[in-house]
């Protein structure tokens, strides 16, 4: 009878935990859903196979991609204070990563390669010229992956605190089939992925990662960082799962020696660490520029966009 009691109250315990978190899942998902920040008047949708790849267009001239880090609250409004200035030169088309964003965050593996096949069929068949490409943080890795495989659709290409490149590792088998197995849970999955992702997480990051300058970070940009991590169900996390599975790990310094393309590097020197990973690059390819962005982190075409697009046009 002790028995049968003790499974009877775990299952009463295990049921009454799985509700409450459907119930706070539910709460933060229509909650992130007031604002609708993401929503802009000149959006675009691309449908490849992979999935439909949200897009604005701007301005006129030679074109310019623009790819954001590879984060599930990050989508292409980390461009917004900088897009007005650049499409004075350049068409800017501004994309929201697969798995990110207002664009399709469908069930899949995300990998380095599935970026490098979207990127490069966005240019073949959207922009249909050859385009320079700004690449932000995680991004950088299978943009430059894209420019080995693709050179004659790719000019010039732009890194902005680009990660190391020989920080990528292996993940335990193990590891990687608990993750997997946790996430296929639509109750649990999602309640882990938005308590990694909560407003109060993201604006950590704003504070101690993304910006020097702490007063510049305003509750509203905070708000679409929150929103673009929620928006469409918060699948998100899927894309989220597969980088904690490492699914998106590799070391492209066996790609750099196949570029010709120029490459440059602009770093926010507030943060050693972004010095240190743009001179990796530079070992490999000695011709590689990189410029600093003074009293700057992670996020400089948010925190000082002038100096920012200065930069830019002196590159480009």
């Amino acid at each position: 009878m002790n028995i049968r009691k003790t499974v009877k109250n775990l299952v009463c315990y295990g049921t009454t935990t799985i509700g409450i978190m459907h119930f706070i899942n539910q709460v933060i998902y229509h909650k992130s859903k007031k604002t609708k920040l993401l929503s802009k008047k000149n959006e675009q949708y691309y449908d490849s196979h992979l999935g439909s790849i949200f897009y604005t267009v701007h301005g006129s001239g030679s074109p310019l991609l623009l790819i954001h880090d590879l984060d599930v609250s990050s989508s292409s409004h980390e461009w917004n204070n900088v897009i007005s200035e650049l499409s004075k030169k350049h068409t800017i088309y501004a994309i929201d990563l697969l798995g990110c964003g207002s664009s399709d965050k469908s069930n899949m593996i995300y990998t380095n390669y599935l970026y490098v096949q979207s990127i490069t069929d966005f240019i073949k068949n959207v922009i249909k010229n050859k385009t320079d490409i700004i690449a932000s943080g995680h991004s950088s890795a299978f943009t430059v992956m894209s420019c080995s495989h693709s050179s004659s659709l790719i000019g010039k290409i732009i890194l902005l605190n680009p990660e190391s490149i020989i920080s990528n590792k292996k993940v335990c088998q193990i590891y990687t089939k608990i993750v997997k197995y946790i996430f296929m849970s639509p109750v649990i999955g999602r309640f882990i992925y938005n308590m990694h992702t909560n407003k109060d997480k993201i604006e950590k990051n704003f504070y101690q990662k993304y910006y020097y300058d702490l007063e510049k970070v305003s509750a509203n940009m905070i708000m679409y960082y929150y929103e673009s991590s929620q928006k469409n169900n918060t699948n998100g996390k899927y894309l989220y799962q597969s980088i904690l599975c490492g699914f998106m790990n590799y070391n492209i310094s066996s790609n750099l020696h196949k570029i010709e393309n120029k490459i440059s590097i602009i770093i926010g020197d507030s943060d050693s660490n972004n010095l240190a990973n743009a001179i990796q690059y530079q070992n490999h390819l000695p011709n590689t520029e990189i410029r600093k962005i003074k009293n700057t982190k992670y996020l400089p075409q948010l925190e000082s966009p002038d100096e920012f697009v200065t930069v830019v046009e002196d590159l480009l």
